[in-house]
């Protein structure tokens, strides 16, 4: 579920891994010069995506981008526990301009999981499992709690044909103070999807980014962020019918040495009302996502939950760009 792009200054100021563009003064006759290309790779503890864990654990990624006059297009791919073939693979593409002191960017952003299947599971994607027959794949024997009352479950005794692939707008405003002390930055980040992972409905999303830059290359950061998820087939199957909703926040330092990133970072996300068990009634219907899916362990992921994924953790990165 990656990738957000700040403005390339923000990218620069801080140190967020990932796809930076190539800019400069460029004409038309070096289009497609070497130096508009550039490629990144990373090792991380732990693949966050807008605080929640994708990996859940190590994970390896890589991207290769083109920049040329403000236009860009790249692709960038990870490891993911979100897939039946454990990959992630994004693609997207946009433009960036400055107007007024400001670095503005307008991009889309096509996320896609390669062999995913949209009528099986290893647990943590789509399609999940069957609430009416109270199993999931692997746990025979654990139940799963029944609809609320009121509620509809339309997929009861069948498995839905829920794709995960999805598709982003997002708009970024950002500002670097380069000639105030510390060189400050701050930045705004809107995402919209029109239909969010498992076919769920419009989402939107919300990041404010900011850093600055401290002596002997040292450049904390901290960003904040809120999702919010209409809920329509993924939803739908698990018999949760508004949806779900999170906040997360990610507080970080970066320091660049012998042509390397080393990133280390704590991340925190709203886990909701506490659990009273797995199963409980009162985990699966409260909104946040931790406790969409409710508190339900699974075997097939070496028992874990959708709410451990959003447990607080401490992160390292270490990434290159050529």
């Amino acid at each position: 579920m990656n990738r957000t792009k700040l403005a390339a200054a923000v990218i620069a100021a801080l140190g967020i891994t990932g796809a930076a563009h190539a800019e400069g003064e460029m004409t038309p006759e070096n289009i497609f010069a070497k130096e508009n290309f550039t490629a990144n790779i990373a090792f991380t503890t732990d693949y966050r995506f807008r605080g929640i864990s994708n990996s859940d654990g190590v994970a390896v990624q890589g991207g290769m981008d083109w920049g040329y006059n403000g236009f860009f297009l790249g692709g960038w791919a990870s490891n993911t526990e979100f897939s039946d073939g454990n990959v992630e693979v994004d693609v997207y593409g946009g433009y960036t301009w400055g107007w007024s002191g400001l670095d503005f960017t307008v991009q889309g952003l096509y996320y896609m999981f390669p062999g995913e299947s949209s009528t099986r599971t290893e647990g943590l994607d789509p399609p999940g499992f069957d609430p009416s027959l109270g199993l999931m794949p692997g746990d025979a024997g654990t139940a799963f709690p029944a609809a609320p009352a009121g509620s509809v479950q339309p997929y009861a005794g069948q498995l839905p044909d829920i794709d995960a692939n999805y598709f982003e707008v997002n708009f970024g405003i950002a500002k670097t103070f380069s000639e105030t002390y510390l060189s400050p930055s701050i930045g705004f980040d809107y995402n919209f999807s029109p239909d969010f992972f498992g076919e769920d409905g419009e989402a939107h999303h919300f990041q404010i980014s900011t850093g600055i830059a401290l002596p002997f290359g040292l450049s904390p950061y901290f960003n904040v962020g809120y999702q919010e998820v209409e809920g329509d087939e993924f939803s739908a199957y698990f018999a949760t019918p508004d949806g779900y909703d999170w906040w997360w926040l990610t507080a970080g330092v970066t320091y660049d040495v012998l042509g390397f990133t080393l990133d280390l970072s704590y991340h925190w996300v709203d886990r909701g009302d506490a659990c009273g068990g797995a199963g409980d009634p009162a985990c699966q219907w409260n909104g946040g996502f931790p406790t969409f899916y409710n508190n339900y362990k699974y075997s097939l992921e070496s028992n874990t939950s959708y709410r451990d994924l959003a447990n607080d953790e401490i992160v390292f990165t270490i990434s290159r760009s050529f």
